[in-house]
């Protein structure tokens, strides 16, 4: 049985919105990647909307290429969310940007989450989990049958991850570790 004292409020999400979004850019012109339209709304709404339903009230927001776009269509808030942003002003990669925006975590819980990708997961069931767990860290990453285009966990028996392979060098580092014959 899950706890019921998770307070989802305590939980500060960190939504990462910064990326160049060169592969879309001829889809996009004039948008960040997060603001790409699906349905007749930016991309990032489906994000948000699932945070927002989860129970957070608090998300940092770091942004990069054209986050001046996000942040005069957003504001401070979405629905009952509080928008906080973190912009970096030449592209520090996915760890520099969340390292930009420590500093407007004050406490609890951190989330982070791409503003680029959607899993439709219960997040509340998620921080439960993670609680219960006392965990250092945890990942939600969704199962597909094709793991070339995107990046992959080796989890163990337990279901701890054990190894990121990227999706840039997935392919040696798969080679290196079933051939262990040298540290990879």
């Amino acid at each position: 049985m899950l706890s019921q004292d998770v307070d989802m409020r305590s939980v500060t999400a960190v939504i990462l919105a910064g990326g160049l979004g060169s592969r879309l850019r001829d889809a996009v012109p004039g948008k960040p990647k997060v603001m790409a339209e699906v349905a007749g709304r930016p991309f990032l709404d489906f994000v948000l909307d699932l945070v927002e339903s989860s129970g957070v009230a608090k998300v940092v927001m770091s942004t990069g290429y054209m986050g001046d776009a996000i942040r005069a269509h957003y504001g401070d808030a979405y629905g009952k969310i509080k928008l906080i942003y973190s912009h970096e002003d030449y592209p520090l990669g996915t760890g520099g940007g969340l390292l930009l925006a420590v500093p407007e975590i004050r406490n609890g819980l951190i989330m982070v989450l791409n503003g680029d990708s959607f899993v439709d997961a219960d997040l509340w069931a998620f921080v439960s989990w993670f609680q219960k767990k006392n965990a250092q860290a945890g990942i939600i990453a969704a199962k597909v049958p094709g793991t070339s285009r995107f990046g992959r966990l080796v989890l163990t028996h337990d279901g701890e991850v054990q190894t990121f392979l990227e999706k840039k060098t997935m392919w040696k580092r798969v080679s290196c570790v079933r051939s262990r014959k040298r540290p990879c």
